[in-house]
């Protein structure tokens, strides 16, 4: 059985979707270069059209989320939570520590949003991207992913 129903493989054919996904956001380049990047994973979360992507790397021993994105409209529907479980069952698959993700400082809205998920706080480091920004940055460890449902 599959426990994560809505949840995809991206495809090159989904790009201009998942651009459309990102209306409202900022600074894209990089992550749009991540759609390309066999080195990362990526996952959509699709009822008839998409609602979220997840963008997933295996630098070391841990999981990283490079990118979480819910569509606007979409957003407090519990697909950002979906897409979490399925990182969580991931990590899970390969044997992974836990999972590691970044945001801005000024996030708060995903920083409650990645508190509320079961992460950890675990420090700030100055932003090497954009100057005069700080990243915070959570770490979940296996030990703390629910059982999925």
């Amino acid at each position: 059985m599959n426990s994560f129903p809505n949840i995809r493989e991206y495809e090159p054919e989904d790009k201009e979707s998942v651009k459309d996904l990102y209306k409202d956001a900022e600074y894209l380049e990089p992550t749009f270069s991540k759609l390309d990047d066999p080195h990362y994973k990526k996952f959509l979360y699709v009822e008839e059209d998409v609602k979220g992507i997840i963008i997933l790397a295996v630098p070391y021993l841990t999981l990283k989320i490079y990118n979480l994105w819910v569509d606007e409209d979409s957003r407090g529907e519990g697909v950002g939570s979906r897409l979490i479980e399925f990182a969580e069952d991931y990590c899970k698959k390969k044997d992974l520590d836990g999972i590691r993700v970044a945001t801005m400082h000024d996030n708060e809205r995903a920083q409650e949003f990645y508190q509320k998920n079961g992460f950890e706080k675990a420090g700030k480091v100055r932003n090497y991207n954009v100057e005069g920004e700080t990243m915070v940055f959570f770490y979940k460890s296996k030990d703390d992913f629910k059982a999925i449902s």
